[in-house]
């Protein structure tokens, strides 16, 4: 009985100690706070706010699944290239570009809907949730987020005309705003890129930054500039002007001219930005590919995609083109260019 008794008492005491732990452990001062619910006043991490923005530049490199490829979905409804491919109906997605026969059972279109309002969606996020702060880089970062929005905004009313304008996260349904609305609100976003004074030149980007695609100043002149052209022919108002004023400004800065040796664009140091001076904005992807991958599970290679849709699709392998591998032939030129080239007598371009 004597032992049965102790036990009893250690026992007790065992389930004291271990309650008056667990509330001491349990009541603990939070030490952050919900994503979704920020606290404004905590100071900003220049750098979680940088990871954040390279998300926001991300869909400017999407380009799959089918139809999500802006640069074949633009050229192919030209008329100096077609869809491509194996054969007819090989993908209906740009063939129907190329026809102009889009219908709503297309899913070309709704992915290439998809990729920029993603971009929009991911713009008025960072835009909401840093343009208040007022450091230097900060400030940077929201310019680059408001070229962003505005490029992604270009794509989508070049492609589908009347679109919602959201410039807020939002969940519900917005309508349609007009044609002149949206230009205005692209201007809009650029010109206050610009003229916050925070642009970076693309002399002045470091290393990392030449790497992730960074918005420049020149790039969101360049931009504005072919934005005033477009509203000039579309709403026939007449920007002309201020697309010289802006474009000559890119001209005369000196950073962006044509290369004397156009055979130079193909090698290793001109493909990219620190060696190419007439990339003013583009997308930067990995070396990694491969012909195959798992479209059910998502996974698919962080490569140019573009590139293997566009390569030449009946490739002959031979001692000098090993480094070259067979594409898919889509986005292929049709007669009238190759004329185009060849009337020209141009044997560095056409040869």
């Amino acid at each position: 009985m004597k032992k049965i008794y102790l036990s009893s008492i250690i026992l007790i005491i065992i389930i004291l100690v271990t309650q008056s732990c667990s509330e001491n452990l349990l009541n603990v001062p939070a030490q952050g706070t919900l994503v979704d619910n920020p606290d404004t006043t905590l100071p900003v991490s220049n750098e979680l706010a940088e990871s954040e923005l390279l998300g926001v530049y991300q869909p400017t490199r999407w380009c799959w699944p089918w139809g999500m490829s802006s640069y074949i979905a633009y050229n192919v409804a030209a008329d100096d290239v077609t869809s491509g491919g194996a054969a007819q109906n090989d993908r209906p997605e740009y063939e129907a570009v190329d026809m102009f026969t889009l219908d709503p059972a297309n899913a070309g279109p709704e992915n290439l809907w998809s990729r920029y309002y993603s971009g929009v969606a991911r713009s008025n996020q960072f835009i909401m949730d840093y343009s208040t702060k007022n450091s230097d880089t900060l400030q940077r970062f929201i310019a680059e987020a408001k070229f962003l929005r505005a490029f992604y905004y270009f794509n989508l009313v070049r492609c589908f005309g009347i679109i919602p304008l959201p410039l807020l996260p939002s969940d519900g349904a917005i309508a349609a705003s007009s044609i002149n609305e949206i230009y205005s609100q692209i201007e809009l976003d650029l010109n206050e890129a610009i003229n916050s004074g925070k642009l970076l030149s693309s002399s002045q980007l470091d290393a990392d930054a030449l790497t992730h695609s960074r918005v420049t100043i020149g790039a969101a002149k360049t931009l504005l500039g072919k934005v005033y052209v477009y509203h000039s022919t579309v709403l026939n108002e007449p920007k002309w002007n201020e697309a010289f004023n802006m474009l000559n400004s890119v001209y005369t800065s000196g950073e962006y001219y044509l290369n004397p040796d156009f055979r130079e664009l193909w090698s290793p140091y001109f493909e990219m930005k620190d060696g190419n001076p007439e990339n003013i904005f583009e997308a930067y992807y990995t070396d990694e590919f491969s012909f195959t991958w798992d479209e059910a599970s998502g996974e698919h290679p962080q490569g140019n995609l573009d590139m293997q849709l566009m390569g030449v699709r009946d490739l002959i392998w031979s001692s000098t083109n090993m480094q070259l591998q067979a594409g898919w032939g889509f986005c292929k030129p049709n007669q009238k260019m190759i004329d185009a080239f060849n009337s020209e007598n141009d044997s560095i371009r056409s040869g």
